[in-house]
């Protein structure tokens, strides 16, 4: 109980420290923006690809598919993927070092920001890129018992089991990149870290991470559908900002006991 009440207080301090501190949420308007800017030119970029696509097959001179044209969907696809994951993670560590710096009683400012992008990018990029092929490697063995467990207690609990399911994994290596930029930890360490808290913590931290969860899906719907369109990432990580408050929180007050 004790626990409960006190994630009830760092909650309030979250909603209370976000208030006072708006700047905190201009990195959610920025992902926002990128986002629009970079569906809006995907969008473009896909539709002129058919419309060529199109335009070929009446071509006498063209017959069957053109593979360059495939390649470059493909090429320009990736690339697009990879500006968009690099943006989110650098989003995602300039909001930690926001956050972090709020909760010690800064204010909000660019130098947080870029500074722990700038000395935290590169470390999480290869990180992220080797969990990557672990992940791969992991679903692949894990196929089957993955499957069984969504036509099972996914199908049973109508969609509940699945929604525990991705809360528990989010509780044990969510929140690594937190962990690194709080302890200027090596990416390996802090994972290794994180699923230790998480683990230690369980149901304390996949509450924190269904509340997260809930609000995510719950308030956009309050905009309607082209509202929710249109504002979906800032309110995602509106969100995601004020619960990385109360994770740091919860993360200085228990800590991690090495077992």
């Amino acid at each position: 109980m004790e626990r409960f009440n006190n994630l009830m207080d760092d909650l309030k301090d979250a909603l209370t420290l976000s208030y006072k501190n708006k700047g905190l949420f201009l990195p959610a308007l920025i992902a926002n923006i990128v986002v629009l800017v970079l569906g809006i030119g995907a969008a473009i970029f896909f539709v002129v690809s058919i419309i060529g696509t199109v335009a070929s097959f009446g071509n006498p001179s063209m017959s069957g598919p053109s593979w360059k044209l495939i390649a470059t969907l493909i090429i320009v696809g990736i690339i697009f993927i990879l500006i968009f994951s690099i943006i989110m993670m650098a989003l995602d560590i300039g909001i930690s070092g926001l956050v972090i710096g709020v909760v010690d009683g800064q204010s909000p400012s660019g130098n947080l920001f870029f500074s722990a992008i700038k000395e935290h990018l590169i470390p999480v990029f290869l990180t992220k890129f080797a969990l990557m092929f672990i992940y791969s490697f992991a679903f692949l063995l894990l196929l089957i018992p993955i499957v069984l467990y969504t036509v099972t207690v996914g199908v049973l609990t109508g969609g509940w089991g699945m929604l525990f399911l991705t809360c528990a994994l989010q509780t044990i290596i969510g929140y690594w990149v937190l962990i690194k930029v709080e302890d200027h930890r090596r990416g390996f360490e802090s994972i290794g870290i994180n699923i230790r808290f998480g683990r230690q913590n369980f149901w304390l931290i996949i509450l924190v991470m269904y509340i997260q969860y809930c609000m995510t899906a719950f308030l956009p719907n309050l905009l309607g559908l082209i509202g929710a369109a249109l504002a979906s990432f800032f309110i995602s990580f509106l969100v995601v900002t004020i619960m990385k408050i109360v994770l740091l929180k919860s993360y200085r007050r228990y800590g991690v006991t090495m077992t």
